[in-house]
């Protein structure tokens, strides 16, 4: 689902780098940015939400990294996926309200079907 804001995202060393997000699925944040960090780094982010006066937090890892790479006939989108962990209680109710059930958000307690 498309999920447009701005993201701050601390490394383990302590830099903190910004991108914005792009698209959002269940617990994932697909951000583009042309610092990615490497797939496993685990990252503290800040998201800004409209309409937000301070930012959401989350904790998230590293699932895939595409880096700025030369010019060729294939170049996927500059940034990186992330696997959200420990999302603050805001960020996870605009996550809910914001991806569709069918995406991966089921109701408590509802078992969830397989897509095979």
């Amino acid at each position: 689902m498309p999920f447009f804001t701005v993201v701050e995202f601390t490394t383990p060393n302590g830099a903190t780098l910004s991108g914005f997000s792009h698209d959002a699925g269940p617990g994932a944040l697909f951000v583009r940015t042309l610092t990615p960090a490497r797939e496993g780094t685990r990252l503290t982010l800040k998201v800004l939400l409209a309409g937000q006066r301070a930012p959401c937090t989350a904790e998230a890892t590293v699932a895939w990294s595409n880096p700025p790479l030369p010019q060729g006939v294939f170049r996927s989108s500059v940034g990186m996926g992330l696997r959200l962990e420990h999302m603050d209680p805001v960020l996870t109710q605009q996550f809910v309200r914001f991806v569709p059930r069918g995406l991966g958000f089921p109701a408590p307690g509802s078992p969830r079907a397989s897509g095979f």
